[in-house]
Formats: structure tokens, sequence, C-alpha cells
């Protein structure tokens, strides 16, 4: 065999390879795709049942099992905020659920995901209100109604931003921005009245 067919021969096998290894990659790549999701709804059924142990065990499932792999941790965004709702309304870790409320936040903002970003400010803003620190927990949720000019938030949304504002204003006393906010929220009480309880 000349030289030459000995150079195209061993070009061929290392192209060959190199697709078998690619091809490789991308099918466990996938099964690490699926098996994520599927922790990630896990964890989304159980938190919706109230079980906040086995939620918050299969959305860490999801978190390590991302961390592991080579696949964009976007995907377990969903987990971190109910790691985040768990370690805060059920484990009172308040350190805990602020860590996985801003690792969900930095992942929508690097998506620039404004609903994502909303959601995350919403539930700092929780937080911090549960941890009696009302000024800083107001800070994230005007950061919230802010964001929500860019997208289509829909009413419930608006209407919890909106309550929880006002008890914060209430609870620092300022009665002004109070009544200012509570004056907004009527009106969207008004104009769309089953979701403004």
């Amino acid at each position: 065999m000349s030289r030459s067919s000995l150079c195209i021969l061993s070009c061929l096998l290392i192209q060959i390879t190199s697709t078998s290894f690619l091809y490789a990659q991308e099918e466990s790549d996938s099964l690490i795709y699926r098996e994520i999701a599927g922790l990630n709804a896990q964890a989304v059924k159980h938190y919706d049942l109230k079980e906040n142990g086995k939620a918050l065990e299969f959305a860490q499932q999801a978190i390590s099992s991302c961390r592991q792999s080579s696949v964009p941790e976007k995907l377990v965004l969903e987990s971190y905020m109910i790691s985040g709702k768990v370690y805060r309304d059920e484990l009172r870790s308040y350190d805990e659920s602020i860590r996985h409320f801003n690792k969900a936040l930095l992942l929508c903002q690097f998506d620039n995901q404004h609903k994502g970003i909303t959601l995350a400010y919403n539930e700092l803003g929780a937080t911090f209100e549960d941890m009696g620190n009302y000024s800083v927990g107001l800070e994230y949720r005007l950061k919230a109604l802010s964001k929500t000019k860019s997208f289509n938030a829909d009413n419930e949304l608006l209407h919890e931003i909106y309550r929880h504002i006002i008890d914060d204003y209430q609870m620092l006393g300022n009665k002004k921005e109070m009544l200012s906010y509570e004056k907004i929220y009527k009106q969207m009480v008004r104009e769309n009245p089953k979701q403004g309880n």
C-alpha cells in the first residue's frame, strides 16, 4: 500500500472514530437530559403534593446529576426554585433558600428569562420577609414588579406582588406608599375580581 493510501486510510479511521465518539456522546447527553428532566418532574410533582421532603430529594438529585455532567445548568432551574421554597417554607433554612434562589436568578439572567427573573426576585422577597427583613423583602418585590414590564405578566402574579408590597410598606410604617399601592391593587381587583383575593 502506498504512503498516500495509508494517509487516506488513517484519516478515514480518525473521522469514523471521532464520528462514533460524537454519536456516543450525544446519546449519553440525551440519556442525561432525560434523567434530569425526570428528576425535575418528580420534584415538581412532590412539591405540588406538599411532599416537601421528597420534592427536595428529587430536586437535589437533579442538581447533582447536572453538576456531574456536561449538560447546561439551566435544565435544573425549576429544581433550584423548588429547593429554595422547601428550605424557606419547611426547613426555615434561610441561607440555603437564598443561595438556591440566587442561583436560579443567575441562570435566568444569563438567558434573559424575564418571567424567571421576576419569580426569583419575588421568592427572594418572600424569604427576606419571612426573616423579618421587610426593607430587603420590599426591594426584591419592587424589582419583581419592575421586571413584569418586560413580559406579559399574568394578573395572579401581579396581584401577589402588589399584596406583598402593600404588606411590606405597612410593616415598615410607610402609610403613604402603602395606600398608593393599595389603590392600584384595588383597581386591578375590580378589573379581575376572581384573582384578587
